[in-house]
């Protein structure tokens, strides 16, 4: 369970234009090393915006969503939480296992992790292996637990 108190709030800055965002730049206090730093990447940025214009739409909105996580998890801002389900490979609508992984950091900054796995009882008899390998018993960093599907109240413990 993420609770509201551990998620930091995250303000937007948009400009216009590059020369928008140039202008920022030049007049915030940074040193000049930071700034001749920043304009430059900032020239890599239009480079490869420009090669983007007339693409996918939804690939530039996913090229745009990665960037800004990116953005985020280099800061060592937020709470991040990702989640694995498994079906078996000749019907997708039954559930093998799932797993867990939680990312997030303390006041000094420090790495926490999180990471569960769960073999689900009702899919325990179906395995994969002809279309997709079957990793559900391969030794991992953490402990699988056998679980129903009716699982209620499950809480992650940050």
């Amino acid at each position: 369970m993420i609770l509201p108190s551990e998620l930091k709030h995250v303000t937007a800055h948009a400009y216009p234009d590059g020369g928008a965002l140039r202008g920022a730049v030049k007049v915030s206090s940074l040193t000049p090393h930071q700034i001749a730093y920043l304009l430059y990447a900032l020239k890599n940025l239009d480079k490869h915006n420009k090669r983007l214009k007339g693409s996918n739409p939804a690939l530039i909105a996913r090229r745009y969503a990665f960037q800004r996580v990116r953005e985020l998890v280099s800061a060592k801002s937020g709470t991040w939480l990702a989640i694995d389900f498994e079906g078996w490979e000749r019907d997708h609508t039954v559930i093998t296992e799932m797993g867990y992984s939680v990312l997030k950091w303390d006041e000094q900054r420090n790495e926490k992790r999180e990471n569960g796995h769960w073999i689900i009882k009702e899919g325990e008899k179906y395995r994969n292996g002809t279309y997709v390998p079957d990793f559900r018993y391969v030794s991992s960093p953490h402990q699988s637990s056998l679980c129903e599907l009716q699982m209620r109240n499950t809480h992650l413990a940050l």
